[in-house]
């Protein structure tokens, strides 16, 4: 056992240091750093282009008329919106807008209440202010309209000002923020258990091919060789995968208000048993590709042959995914996606998918579990007649028929 610590502590300090490791935390710290940010962007545009109640003279926009537009309705729209200010009058000579929206936020061009043109400077990052000038106008046409049928303008105003409160509620279980969170979970999952699955081949081959697995085999078994190498890259993993989410739960519980408070809403409909069920399958689907991946990487001595004989799990885990991805979009549950929910290498992200489209009883999820479990010690027990097998092996890369003869060998070491 202790020997397996020693391994064990070995693949975990190398790993962590590895430079696909800190390349992926890298890369995951910064979309949380994004996640995070968004919000504040979104709340300076907002702050720019939204209404200051109760302000007098603070204008947030500054906006030209051209010289012949309709005084009455530009009057009428400088009262309608008071934070925007008209003052300007500008040429209509629309080949000089380019050069004078450098100063002001846009140029209207208003022939009538219902008719006008606005022009603003093209700008990729820019929100268009057009939607205010819009809805002032709407309600200037429909006002004069009142007013011409014989209602006084003041009621005119009040009747089209009237403001409409009212209140939703959802009934029943909202499984949207459940299918948001799990094709999140799918997602992550499929991309960590393959990654970390294919760490462990490439760690196992580059070993052999430098002759260092024979010297590793003199202080250690086969077995121990083999565990310790594969539960200390899944720790690493599983360690990147708990800060990240752990880091994005933070953001989500200070995100109240922000651009991102939604998101936190449909997360708390997360509940502890899919959290739970999250972290076993994860385990799980990582042990069992890791297991395969690791037996695999030592039937080969070069990196370049590892590519081949190691996509064959990558390949299988891979229509899981895309089952996963495409079963459920019309809502449904298909005859497949049972299946897959249940087939051990496609059950760590097929079940998730699931649990999005309908409720899955907690026996369904434990028996995929069960069998999952089982699949995994299936394949320790093969991958240790692989590494066995394949330790001495030099030359060119098996083909099938060898690898299936190396696994009905009757003995491993």
């Amino acid at each position: 056992m202790n020997r397996f610590f020693i391994v064990f502590s070995r693949e975990l300090r190398e790993t962590l240091r590895s430079k696909p490791f800190i390349i992926i935390s890298a890369i995951m710290a910064l979309c949380l750093a994004a996640i995070a940010l968004l919000p504040l962007f979104g709340a300076s545009d907002g702050e720019k282009n939204e209404p200051v109640s109760g302000a007098d003279n603070i204008y947030i926009h500054n906006c030209a008329v051209s010289e012949n537009s309709d005084r009455e309705t530009v009057e009428k729209l400088a009262e309608a919106l008071p934070y925007i200010s008209f003052s300007a009058a500008v040429t209509d000579d629309t080949s000089q807008y380019e050069a004078l929206l450098e100063k002001y936020d846009a140029i209207l061009v208003v022939r009538s209440a219902g008719d006008y043109d606005c022009y603003e400077k093209l700008s990729l990052g820019a929100q268009s202010i057009k939607y205010l000038f819009d809805d002032a106008l709407t309600s200037i046409c429909r006002t004069d309209s009142l007013v011409q049928l014989g209602v006084s303008y003041a009621d005119a105003q009040s009747v089209l000002s009237a403001n409409i409160s009212g209140r939703s509620f959802f009934v029943g279980e909202n499984l949207f923020g459940k299918m948001i969170c799990n094709y999140v979970l799918v997602m992550l999952m499929f991309i960590s258990i393959a990654l970390y699955g294919q760490m462990v081949a490439t760690r196992v081959a580059s070993e052999k091919g430098s002759r260092t697995m024979e010297l590793l085999a003199t202080s250690a078994s086969v077995r121990e060789l083999l565990y310790g190498k594969v539960l200390g890259v899944g720790a690493a993993g599983l360690i990147q995968i708990s800060v990240f989410i752990v880091s994005a739960v933070f953001l989500l519980n200070i995100s109240s208000g922000s651009g991102i408070s939604t998101i936190a809403a449909l997360a708390a409909n997360i509940t502890a048993a899919d959290i739970v069920f999250a972290c076993a399958y994860f385990i799980l689907g990582f042990l069992l590709m890791a297991f395969l991946f690791g037996g695999l990487g030592a039937m080969v001595d070069q990196l370049e042959d590892l590519s081949g004989i190691a996509n064959i799990p990558v390949y299988i885990f891979m229509a899981g995914y895309l089952i996963a991805v495409f079963s459920t979009g019309s809502g449904s549950v298909s005859p497949l996606m049972v299946f897959a929910s249940y087939f051990p290498f496609w059950s760590p992200v097929t079940m998730f998918s699931r649990m999005s489209a309908e409720n899955v009883a907690n026996w369904e999820v434990i028996v995929s579990l069960a069998i999952l479990l089982a699949s995994c010690l299936l394949a320790a027990r093969v991958s240790v007649k692989l590494y066995a097998s394949g330790m001495l092996r030099y030359g060119k890369a098996p083909g099938i028929k060898a690898i299936l003869k190396s696994i009905n060998q009757k003995k491993g070491n």
